[in-house]
C-alpha cells in the first residue's frame, strides 16, 4: 500500500523572482513528489513570474486576501485547509510575519509549523522605529512559542530569528538556499551574448543581479561606477533586476552622467548565460544578506567578486574569487581596491570554481535534506 505524500503549504510574499522564491522553484523541480506535495500561499494576489512553472509542476497557488486582518486570514486558512488540504506542514518564508503564520496554523491544529529566516537585518533592526522594534520582538516571541521548527539560510540568519543560542536548540537548523547549477557547465558565446546586450567586446563589464530595494545598495554601486569610469573608461555595468528603488537608481545614473556606461535589464531566466558570456567581474555591495545566492552563482561562473563584509561566510565557497570590503570605506576605497585587481589573472578556472560550488550547493542534495527536515518536523 503506497503512502500518501506529505502535504506542505509554502507561505511566500509573492511568486516573483527573489532568493527564497527561486530556491523554492528549484526545490519543486527536484523534490520527489511521491514524498512531498507542495502548494503556495501568496500575500500578493498579482501574477508572479514563476506562476506558470509552479502550476506546471502540479503545485497550487492561492492568494491570501486581507492578511492584515487576523480573523479573516484565519478563516481563509481554514477554508484552504478544508478545500485543498489537509496540510501537515506550513512553511513560512515571510520574515517576522512568520510568527503570525505559526500562531494561526497552531489554532488550526497544523502539526508542522516552520519559520524560515532568509535574511539578517540585525543592523537595520537596531536603528528601526520604536513600533518596528516592538513588532520584531513580538514576532520572535510568537515564533518561539508556536513554531515547531525553524530554518536559517545561514548562521547569521538563524541567529536573527531564533537568537544567538539557536544552535543549542535542536529544532533550529541551517539549510542554505540552492539552485540548479547545471547551466553553469555549458559554454556561452561571449561575442554573441555581449552583442545581444549592446556591449563592446573591449569593455570591462561589472555585473550585478538583485532586486532594486534598499538592501542591495544600488546607490553605492552607482557612485562606485562613477569613480571607476573616470579611472577606467572601458568599464561598463550591467544591472539585472527590478523593484521599488529602480526609478531612484535611474535618476542617480542620469545625475552622474552614466547612461552610456550603466544598463539595466529586467529579470530574466538566462542568468548563467549572461554571467558566463558578458560579465568580467561581479559587484555585491549589499547592506545585509541572509546568504546571497547571486554571489554563489557568480562564483559558479568563475567571476572575481567584490562584496561587502555584510555577506555571511556561508556564501563564500571559492575564497580566492571573493574580495570583501567594508562599506564604511566608501566608493573611493572600493574603486582603488578593485582597480588593483583588474589586471590579475583568475586564480581558478571556471570549471574548478563550479566544481567547488557544486560540492556545497547541490540542489538535489539540498532538496533531499529539506524532505528529511519535513519528515522529522512532524
Amino acid at each position: 500500500m503506497s503512502r500518501e505524500p506529505l502535504r506542505v503549504l509554502q507561505v511566500v510574499s509573492s511568486t516573483d523572482r527573489g532568493g527564497a522564491e527561486t530556491w523554492l522553484l528549484h526545490v519543486l523541480r527536484h523534490v520527489d513528489r511521491r514524498e512531498v506535495a507542495m502548494d503556495f500561499l501568496v500575500h500578493d494576489d498579482k501574477p508572479g513570474a514563476y506562476d506558470a512553472e509552479i502550476a506546471s509542476q502540479g503545485a497550487g497557488i492561492f492568494a491570501c486576501k486581507g492578511h492584515r486582518n487576523l480573523l479573516r486570514q484565519l478563516n481563509g486558512l481554514r477554508r484552504l485547509q478544508r478545500l485543498h488540504g489537509p496540510y501537515q506542514i506550513v512553511h513560512s518564508h515571510v520574515d517576522y510575519y512568520g510568527g503570525i503564520v505559526c500562531l494561526l496554523t497552531r489554532l488550526m491544529g497544523v502539526r508542522g509549523r516552520i519559520v524560515h529566516s532568509h535574511n539578517n537585518t540585525r543592523a537595520v533592526d537596531r536603528v528601526a522605529s520604536f513600533p518596528r522594534r516592538m513588532y520584531t520582538r513580538s514576532m520572535k516571541l510568537l515564533v518561539r512559542w508556536f513554531s515547531t521548527a525553524g530554518l536559517g539560510t545561514s548562521g547569521s540568519a538563524a541567529a536573527l530569528m531564533f537568537g544567538d543560542g539557536w544552535s543549542l536548540e535542536p529544532r533550529w537548523k541551517v539549510l542554505p538556499a540552492c539552485v540548479d547549477l547545471a547551466p553553469f557547465g555549458g559554454c556561452s558565446d561571449r561575442g554573441r551574448v555581449r552583442g545581444e546586450l549592446g556591449i563592446p567586446d573591449s569593455a570591462i563589464v561589472f555585473g550585478h543581479v538583485g532586486r532594486f530595494v534598499e538592501q542591495k545598495n544600488h546607490e553605492f554601486l552607482i557612485r562606485l561606477a562613477a569613480i571607476l569610469v573616470t579611472k577606467e573608461p572601458r568599464a561598463r555595468f550591467v544591472l539585472i533586476g527590478t523593484g521599488p528603488t529602480q526609478q531612484l537608481a535611474e535618476d542617480t545614473i542620469r545625475e552622474c552622467g552614466l547612461t552610456d556606461h550603466i544598463t539595466i535589464f529586467a529579470p530574466r531566466d538566462d542568468i548563467p548565460r549572461i554571467m558566463l558570456g558578458a560579465f568580467d567581474f561581479f559587484l555585491f555591495p549589499s547592506l545585509y544578506e541572509g546568504l546571497g545566492l547571486a554571489l554563489v552563482e557568480a562564483q559558479a561562473a568563475g567571476l572575481s567578486c567584490f562584496a561587502s563584509t555584510a555577506i555571511p561566510p556561508e556564501a563564500i565557497v571559492v575564497p580566492s574569487l571573493v574580495h570583501r570590503f567594508p562599506l564604511a570605506g566608501g566608493p573611493e576605497y572600493w574603486a582603488d581596491a578593485i582597480l588593483r585587481r583588474i589586471g590579475e589573472s583568475r586564480p581558478v578556472t571556471q570549471t574548478e570554481a563550479l566544481r567547488q560550488v557544486e560540492l556545497a550547493f547541490d540542489i538535489r542534495r539540498n532538496a533531499a535534506q529539506l524532505v528529511k527536515f519535513y519528515q522529522a518536523a512532524l
